[in-house]
């Protein structure tokens, strides 16, 4: 079947895939690209070049495609001027809007997820937007974050009032004189020159978002697709030069993305889809029914358990190798030109393949990660680790959730906080609550996660403004398959192993999960793990 697929693979390429872009490219002018001062993303000196990870990354799309370009530096809100008006053909480091869709194009590729941090002067205390009130607030002009933060004004009436800069440096500038009290900048620039002023981070982190290139409007499209499709290769491969230029200027990256695979039909896919969907419903009927007979019937209770384990461990085995095949290539037809695709309807259906795909993935990996758990198979290494490492990780996970609901996700952690867990498994703990925090929470509310040092033992609560938990359903919770009942619920996507895991991971490292909640209000969720060692091994977990 994997001989057949890729044959396919090969095929559908050589069909569809167009070499016009790189040769229409080097035949045109120069483009030209705006660069502004925001390191490490990207900065400029004068009579030098850019640098930072935005010019670097553009280093080596150019080189591979095969285009030239000449940099024009500007402040933020003139180069996105100079893009609107066609005086620039290319702009790095743009964060999506809507309104902003309207005025220049986008590649489709992320580049990069970023978020932003609010400092204020040492000693003033904010822990929530609502201590704004009052204040003066120093942010980038045009930027998302001047957009949200009127919006906050508008919206909440909180009392605050705002002053442009023209620079995140010009803003810690303010700051650093007492000109204003509160200033927002991206957390990379606040990492790299935080030091250098007299200001103080908050545990807020305000306006998560996803950085692209943006072009002009006569920018060919033949440029974009190729542009997109040269930063999907490079974040396809965990060693490519994108995760060294990472590394270099912002931070390791543990964002992944999949490969693209060959052509497979859709209609297998939905096939696959409800089969095992349909299979996973009866065999929890089935063992719901075995179980429900006590002790006499807890010897064949368990043998369908462990059968089941293994039932789906092999199916999902099985499945997963032509779904990514499925996924791959449904990628790759949706970025194909409307001459290719034949109708701009195809391309939501290529969509809605790709996306019902990733949903199958997501529970056959759930599935398999549940069964290693249950047969005891998994492997835990634990040793003391940093939660701020751990919790900068699920946020890179989290952030782009959070932002398409505009949802602010507020960090506090306690100085040194640690603890005696798996880096890996403890992000996936938390990426599994998050994520729960984030779909059951409405628009524009308030996520936050807090960790401390307590009694030996390190604590991480998650707390939501989501639609709680009914009180007769959280003794159930962590079983496999529970779900809740509300309309919303019942409605999203997944197979109810989240917390299984998550409970079961938690204990694997000596750990407990525990849960409140009031509808209609929000839930807390508190994780448990050993500030030192607890004596276990790896070969014991």
């Amino acid at each position: 079947m994997r001989v057949w697929i890729a044959s396919v693979g090969l095929m559908v390429a050589f069909v569809f895939c167009d070499p016009a872009p790189v040769a229409k490219a080097a035949d045109m002018a120069p483009f030209r690209v705006g660069v502004y001062k925001n390191p490490p993303k990207i900065d400029y000196a004068e009579n030098a070049s850019p640098t930072g990870f935005f010019p670097e990354l553009l280093k080596v799309i150019a080189a591979d495609i095969g285009f030239e370009y000449e940099s024009v530096p500007c402040k933020w809100a003139d180069c996105l001027q100079l893009l609107q008006n066609g005086e620039i053909d290319i702009m790095p480091d743009v964060a999506w809007t809507l309104e902003r869709e309207e005025l220049f194009r986008f590649g489709r590729e992320t580049a990069l997820h970023s978020w932003s941090s609010i400092y204020t002067a040492p000693g003033l205390t904010v822990g929530r937007l609502a201590d704004l009130a009052g204040k003066e607030v120093a942010v980038l002009r045009d930027s998302v974050q001047h957009r949200r933060l009127a919006e906050l004004q508008r919206e909440r009436e909180l009392g605050f009032s705002i002053r442009s800069t023209t620079s995140h440096r010009e803003t810690f500038e303010l700051l650093d004189r007492g000109d204003v009290q509160v200033g927002i900048v991206n957390q990379y620039f606040g990492y790299a020159t935080e030091s250098d002023y007299s200001v103080q981070r908050t545990p807020i982190v305000f306006r998560p978002s996803r950085l692209f290139f943006a072009y002009s409007p006569n920018v060919p499209t033949d440029l974009i697709t190729a542009m997109d499709s040269t930063v999907a290769q490079l974040k396809s491969d965990p060693n490519s030069v994108y995760y060294h230029l990472k590394a270099e200027w912002i931070s390791p990256s543990t964002e992944q993305v999949l490969p693209l695979w060959a052509y497979w039909a859709g209609g297998c896919m939905l096939a696959a889809l409800f089969l095992f969907l349909g299979l996973s419903q009866y065999l929890r009927v089935v063992v719901q029914n075995r179980t429900s007979d006590l002790t006499a019937a807890l010897h064949q209770a368990e043998a369908a358990n462990h059968a089941k384990t293994r039932f789906l461990a092999i199916m999902s085995h099985e499945l997963r190798t032509p779904l990514n095949a499925i996924i791959g290539f449904a990628d790759l037809m949706h970025h194909l030109g409307p001459q290719q695709l034949g109708h701009d309807r195809m391309r939501e259906y290529c969509q809605d393949i790709k996306n019902s795909g990733a949903l199958l993935l997501e529970i056959i990996n759930d599935v398999l990660d549940f069964g290693r758990l249950e047969e005891g198979t998994a492997v835990i290494e634990t040793k003391i680790e940093s939660v701020d490492a751990t919790i900068a990780q699920a946020l890179e996970t989290i952030n782009p959730l959070a932002s398409a609901k505009s949802i602010d996700v507020i960090v506090n952690v306690t100085e040194n906080a640690e603890g005696y867990y798996s880096s890996g498994a403890m992000r996936q703990c938390l990426i599994n609550i998050l994520s729960n925090a984030v779909k059951f929470s409405p628009s524009g509310s308030t996520v936050s996660i807090s960790a401390e040092n307590n009694d030996g033992r390190l604590i991480l609560e998650v707390r939501d403004q989501g639609i709680g938990i009914e009180a007769d359903l959280l003794p159930k919770l962590g079983n496999a398959f529970m779900r809740g009942s509300s309309p919303l619920v019942t409605s999203s996507e997944g197979a109810g192993l989240g917390l299984a895991i998550t409970k079961r991971l938690l204990e694997l490292q000596g750990g407990s999960l525990n849960i409140s909640s009031i509808p209609g209000e929000g839930t807390a969720v508190v994780l448990t793990v050993p500030q030192k060692s607890n004596g276990l091994t790896s070969s014991e977990a």
